[in-house]
């Protein structure tokens, strides 16, 4: 099948190139439809999310028209910045307001396909590319609408049950592991498992994702997340060599925030206060843990800042310390890495893949209070290198990161579904 018009090839205008990259040709105008559960205002939210924004963001900027379906309850408000160059559709969010393990959610399946089947009513080469769960009834409307309509999942989950990856051995026992696995996993197989194309932002995703949802490897592709050019844009300030740590991210397990109290808990009172920007389920338990540890008036919660906030943040930090259990790619450690600022990370899913190495960062194990203790105490004694590795660690982000260069790796794929 030839591509449709809509995805022939144009040359962009050059102020829509970033300064570091070359101009390359990229598809003209055609109907993008990306959805995602939430939304980047909403009061739950993650680098899923964030991630959606840049890339419908960069879309509009090559000359696409971008449609965001995002999901809220009815009456929930949702601030919403003026001027974004992307159109947004609200579907409804099943529950009383959006929020982090809302049992119901995968439902937002049903609503989620009923905003975007108005979107494809008018017929025009169409590419749904869903973000998660949220996609998995896009199938059947992809093969129902028309032939001009292709579907691509990107997935961005952090890790994958184990109960539903392809067994070994089947058996009463692994059945009944399979009925407790959370239902949006399943939604998510539903989705994958009918894409045209799936897609992860690491490597080291890439296998658990394809033998969790059971898809073929090879169908599967590998678009590494972009960084925001608030962060790489930003100057580290030369107080920063005696300025604070910093924690920035959701304060959940998974991130790993308790861990850093409990290391900081083990260092000197000479080590500089914490400053922690996020907001999540653990923060009375971040409070409470660092009175408990004697560190009450060493860390300081700040809550949740806009990313102009943030840069501004990490242009006058010492270390940014962010210690995860897992990771699908590691947003907010590119972030930190772009705005030059040593990094002290976990050796976990796809960190040591996108960190690019220990000359960019110190990795240490996951959940480890004392070598994570000891990684940063060994970048206040050892300024010099600290800094080092920070200015190493921006000229890796700038070199291999920018939502330009994936809105292009997911154009060209757009391209292929439409001329195969």
């Amino acid at each position: 099948m030839s591509a449709p018009t809509g995805f022939q090839r144009h040359r962009p205008p050059v102020a829509h190139a970033e300064p570091s990259e070359p101009v390359r040709t990229s598809p003209a105008p055609a109907h993008i439809v990306l959805t995602v559960n939430y939304s980047p205002w909403s009061p739950y939210c993650g680098g899923g999310q964030q991630a959606t924004h840049s890339l419908a963001t960069a879309f509009a900027g090559n000359g696409h028209r971008v449609t965001v379906v995002y999901t809220k309850a009815p009456w929930e408000r949702i601030p919403v910045p003026d001027g974004l160059p992307y159109e947004i559709r609200w579907a409804t969010f099943v529950g009383l307001r959006s929020r982090g393990g809302a049992p119901l959610r995968p439902l937002n399946a049903v609503p989620v396909a009923r905003t975007v089947a108005a979107l494809l009513a008018r017929g025009e080469p169409t590419i749904l590319h869903a973000q998660g769960e949220e996609g998995a009834l896009l199938p059947r409307l992809r093969h129902r609408i028309n032939d001009r309509v292709r579907f691509v999942l990107t997935a961005h989950y952090p890790d994958y049950p184990q109960a539903l990856a392809r067994p070994t051995t089947d058996g009463p026992v692994a059945t009944v592991r399979r009925m407790f696995v959370p239902p949006k996993f399943h939604a998510l197989g539903l989705a994958a498992r009918g894409a045209d194309l799936c897609c992860v932002p690491s490597e080291a995703s890439r296998r658990a994702f394809a033998n969790t949802v059971r898809v073929d490897e090879s169908r599967v592709r590998v678009v590494a997340n972009g960084v925001e050019s608030v962060f790489t844009r930003v100057q580290r300030r030369p107080e920063a060599v005696g300025g604070p740590l910093v924690y920035f991210g959701r304060l959940d397990h998974e991130k790993g925030v308790l861990i850093l109290i409990e290391a900081l808990a083990r260092l000197g009172p000479g080590t500089p206060p914490l400053l922690v920007a996020g907001r999540g389920p653990l923060e009375r338990a971040v409070r409470a843990r660092a009175v408990a540890a004697g560190l009450g008036e060493r860390v300081r919660l700040l809550g949740w800042m806009a990313q102009p906030e943030l840069a501004r943040l990490l242009a006058g930090a010492r270390l940014a310390v962010l210690p995860s259990f897992v990771e699908s790619f590691g947003c907010a450690m590119v972030e930190a890495m772009a705005a030059g600022v040593p990094l002290i990370t976990t050796h976990t899913g796809a960190l040591p893949e996108v960190v690019g190495g220990t000359a960019h960062a110190l990795l240490v194990p996951p959940g480890n209070a004392p070598a994570l203790a000891a990684a940063i105490a060994r970048l206040l004694r050892e300024p010099d290198h600290a800094e080092h590795m920070g200015r190493a660690a921006r000229a890796h982000v700038l070199k291999h990161y920018s939502w330009m260069a994936t809105a292009r790796a997911y154009e060209d794929h757009y391209r292929e579904l439409f001329v195969t």
